[in-house]
């Protein structure tokens, strides 16, 4: 990338990896920082937002080969990636799933995102070639645009939620309603009910008598 961006000494790229890597390094303090504050969500999807222009600034750089611009771009690309899908991924990743599917789960995830980290990496000089560098990057800017779509619709905030409203997992579900009286009142009508109840169940001893008499009369005219 940078020696598409006009950087062919190899010193210049090397002071140029080092001032990204540090410029990725250093943006990861503001997700350790602020994510229990801002929230984890407005991180997220600002940092996948910044991700998306730094994208089309890449395919600027790489069109015009612009050295300044390119490490720039390269720096935004950077700091976007450590403020929000970087850590992002892996912090709200091991909240919004259920306790019991949470380790299988989280590990798929995982196990995907380096599966398709591998893909791209190995597809990206054929895409250079097919797309050029500035289309291959145009490209990852349109599929950054639908993941901050995908995030703003259906990743939900879990700052501030307890163990046991994130155990019920993506989209908010609610818990089943119990059984059990919620309040002194319903314990009362509950009461009454069952009082009722009983008083129903008990039999007049004289109606139960009369009513077996009248039987066996029934059954002797009936003879």
């Amino acid at each position: 990338i940078l020696e598409n961006a006009g950087i062919r000494d190899t010193v210049e790229q090397l002071w140029a990896t080092i001032a990204i890597g540090a410029c990725k390094t250093g943006f990861l303090l503001l997700p350790m920082t602020l994510s229990d504050y801002v929230g984890r969500r407005p991180l997220l999807l600002g940092g996948q937002a910044g991700n998306t222009v730094a994208l089309v600034f890449m395919s600027v750089a790489a069109s015009y080969q612009n050295t300044a611009f390119a490490i720039f771009s390269l720096c935004f690309v950077m700091a976007s990636f450590s403020t929000g899908i970087g850590p992002g991924t892996h912090i709200i990743g091991t909240e919004v799933f259920p306790l019991h599917i949470k380790g299988k789960v989280f590990s798929l995830c995982l196990a995907v995102n380096r599966l398709v980290s591998g893909v791209v990496a190995m597809i990206f000089p054929v895409l250079a070639e097919v797309l050029t560098t500035s289309g291959s990057f145009l490209l990852f800017s349109v599929i950054s645009l639908v993941s901050v779509v995908y995030l703003h619709r259906y990743i939900p905030e879990t700052t501030g939620k307890s163990l046991e409203e994130l155990s019920s997992g993506v989209g908010g579900a609610k818990p089943a309603p119990s059984d059990e009286p919620r309040d002194e009142e319903e314990l009362q009508v509950l009461g009454q009910d069952n009082g009722r109840s009983a008083s129903a169940r008990l039999i007049d001893p004289t109606a139960q008598m009369s009513h077996v008499f009248n039987d066996e009369d029934d059954e002797s005219l009936a003879d």
